[in-house]
């Protein structure tokens, strides 16, 4: 059975009688929509790295380093767009509970799995962010000691 016809079917259940049971549906709901707030937050800023990690790779306005040796440093950029990918795909499933959540407003089991799930993702979501902030800070940090240490920059005449 597709997810959409499952919605579907749990939508037209009877509505929750017992009030507790409505308070900690709308308690689960509102908790789902902090989730998802976060996550469209994660996925902002892996954006944002990604653009500024492509910037650094085209643009000429900063020291590159000359030899092979050194440019292979820059194969770390492509672990670490794997991993913003990894990011922004873990966001997109917490959006996608979050769409069908209002349907199960007053199906309390139905609510906690979709709970259970979304805060999975949004463990995976931070674990790959963590890790893609840990490998772009390897190549900053890469760099920052190749421009410190390992540049002689010419005086011009």
């Amino acid at each position: 059975m597709s997810d959409f016809f499952k919605a579907f079917v749990e939508f037209f259940k009877p509505k929750a009688e017992d009030d507790s049971t409505v308070i900690q549906c709308e308690k689960i709901i509102q908790i789902l929509k902090s989730m998802e707030e976060g996550a469209n937050k994660l996925i902002t800023w892996s954006l944002s790295i990604t653009a500024g990690s492509l910037l650094a790779i085209i643009s000429d306005s900063y020291l590159h380093p000359e030899s092979k040796t050194l440019k292979i440093g820059y194969l770390l950029f492509i672990a670490g767009w794997g991993s913003i990918a990894k990011v922004i795909y873990h966001g997109n499933n917490i959006v996608r509970f979050n769409i069908l959540s209002p349907l199960h407003k007053d199906n309390l089991p139905q609510l906690e799995e979709s709970f259970i799930s979304c805060n999975s993702e949004y463990r995976s979501q931070l674990r790959w962010f963590n890790i893609a902030l840990v490998i772009f800070g390897i190549w900053l940090i890469a760099y920052l000691m190749w421009w410190v240490f390992g540049v002689q920059i010419k005086s011009k005449p």
